[in-house]
């Protein structure tokens, strides 16, 4: 999933009906997703998880896709789903603290 790598179905479905800002995310999800200090695989984790987190299941379930053609184990799915969700765990535990307060 290095370089030519497809785009996700989002992007193609934008770039088909606003082909101009579909050009501007494209060259966003290049920039983004392109091997950096991270790399792609550890960046789709944490696009994964995000998109986990948010309720955005499609999203979770097209990037586990390309996870998957990347050899990711089902294990550091796992993992990053599961930080993911102890996050947003902990961040209700400190939202509904503020009940408490006086």
């Amino acid at each position: 999933m290095e370089s030519q790598r497809e785009p996700p179905p989002c992007l193609k479905i934008l770039a088909e009906n606003d082909p101009e800002y579909g050009k501007i995310f494209s060259q966003l999800f290049e920039t983004t997703f392109s091997p950096g200090v991270l790399d792609v695989k550890t960046k789709m984790l944490i696009a994964m998880a995000i998109n986990a987190s948010t309720g955005m299941g499609i999203g979770c379930s097209e990037i586990a896709k390309m996870l998957q053609g990347m050899e990711v184990k089902k294990d550091e799915i796992a993992e990053a789903l599961r930080v993911a969700a102890t996050v947003r765990a902990i961040q209700g535990v400190v939202t509904g603290g503020e009940a408490y307060k006086e």
